[in-house]
């Protein structure tokens, strides 16, 4: 009796992309950071937010997939947000603690560039920690 053939089917790479920087005194002040180009086609998995304990719930933090590394020193970037079809609001925020979302988005193969937007309501800059898990399409 013959054995069947083996099936060895390659492991999709991942990667974590880490999004960190600082975005100034608020009310207002925002900061976007910017990771890519990615030249392969990726999906995006989940993320990782971390908030200070001072945040006081006062720093929102937008993700975004976009086909350019634009940023923007106000609100977003008009750039595709993968919070809008899993939580209420397009954004995450927090105080003295770690988000984790699951995502599953597709990018498109024109979309080359993770973004993270940062929008301070405090008085006093914050840290923008954030970190994205990808894998290849």
């Amino acid at each position: 009796m013959s054995k069947p053939p083996r099936i060895s089917l390659s492991p999709k790479r991942t990667y974590t992309v880490a999004l960190s920087g600082v975005v100034g005194a608020g009310p207002g002040t925002g900061q976007t950071i910017v990771a890519g180009p990615f030249n392969f086609r990726f999906r995006v998995k989940g993320a990782e937010v971390v908030f200070r304990d001072d945040a006081a719930s006062l720093l929102w933090v937008y993700l975004l997939i976009a086909r350019d590394n634009n940023t923007s020193p106000g609100g977003p970037p008009s750039d595709t947000n993968l919070l809008s079809p899993v939580v209420p609001t397009n954004y995450l925020l927090g105080e003295g603690l770690v988000k984790r979302i699951n995502l599953d988005y597709i990018a498109e193969s024109d979309q080359k560039y993770i973004k993270a937007h940062a929008l301070n309501g405090c008085a006093y800059a914050q840290s923008i920690n954030v970190t994205v898990e990808i894998e290849e399409a």
